[in-house]
């Protein structure tokens, strides 16, 4: 079984994700992120590009939410990214 065909299996439900995010971390999800929710429900690859703090991360993440079996690989630019919060914080 290839990683696409599980993905299909388990049946990722948009909805339910659209959900959680508005329960259980009180944010509403964004259009873009609603659609690569979609795209990974079809057990299409996606990648997303997208500005700091925009929300990235959530589009994996929220697919593993109460899957302990599922892995999440988020490559981030850690040090421009402290950077900065490390400028913004100062500037403000």
């Amino acid at each position: 079984m290839t990683h696409r065909d599980d993905i299909r299996q388990r049946k990722i439900d948009v909805k339910s994700i659209e959900q959680n995010c508005r329960e259980g971390i009180g944010c509403e999800p964004r259009e873009w992120q609603r659609e690569s929710w979609r795209k990974l429900s079809e057990g299409r690859d996606t990648l997303v590009i997208a500005g700091t703090g925009s929300g990235k991360s959530l589009v994996f993440e929220a697919l593993v939410w109460g899957n302990e079996e599922a892995i999440v690989l988020v490559i981030s630019p850690l040090k421009a990214l402290m950077q900065q919060q490390v400028d913004n914080d100062v500037g403000g």
